[in-house]
This record gives structure tokens, C-alpha cells and sequence, in this order.
């Protein structure tokens, strides 16, 4: 739902539903991360990215990576944290990333 708000520009909307779920899985904590950084506020997304990057490393890699690898897919499975998650997010999300500069940005914040 966070990334159908980015996806119609309802900036807010997403950084609301963000903030009633601030430890949830990495979908919904990297979806926060763009919304924070369109909303400009960037020390927030900055420091939420710090975070995430210890606990989700594997997002961030699969996002900003040109050329990644499709891991090894468990069907009907799901690794938490595991690379398969990863390329799943960035399978379904990497437009908004694209689209909206986030993804340069995010590739300037290493």
C-alpha cells in the first residue's frame, strides 16, 4: 500500500503508513525511505537508510547494482533479510526509484 501512494504522488499518505509500522520487513521501511526523501526531508531518509542498510543490506545492494544476479528462488517461499526478498522489491519497485531520482539519490548515500 506505501508504494501505491509513492506511485500516485501521495507523499504524506505514504509517510503516515510508514510511521504506524516503523519495524516492519524491508519493503515497507524502504518505501518510508523514498517517501522521506521526496518529502526532502533528508536527514531523516539518511538516517533511516543507515538503519536499514545494517538490517536490510541486501535491498540496498540489489537496488543500486546496474546488472544484479537473480539469487536462487524457493518457490512460494520468502527469505526474510535474504537476497531473494531483495530482488522480489526491486523486481516490483525499482520503477518508483527510477522515476522519482530516488535512486540516485540512494546511490549517493552509500
Amino acid at each position: 500500500m506505501l508504494h501505491f501512494y509513492l506511485r500516485a504522488k501521495r507523499i504524506d499518505a505514504a509517510i503516515k503508513l510508514g510511521e504506524h509500522y516503523p519495524d516492519d520487513f524491508a519493503p515497507m521501511q524502504y518505501g518510508k525511505v523514498l517517501a522521506l526523501h521526496l518529502a526532502g526531508r533528508e536527514e531523516d531518509a539518511r538516517t533511516l537508510l543507515r538503519q536499514l542498510r545494517k538490517v536490510f543490506p541486501e535491498v540496498y545492494k540489489m537496488l543500486i547494482s546496474p546488472n544484479p544476479r537473480r539469487p536462487a528462488i524457493t518457490e512460494g517461499r520468502v527469505t526474510m533479510g535474504g537476497k531473494d526478498e531483495a530482488w522480489f522489491y526491486r523486481e516490483d519497485y525499482l520503477d518508483i526509484w527510477q522515476q522519482s531520482g530516488g535512486l540516485e539519490w540512494l546511490r549517493k548515500n552509500k
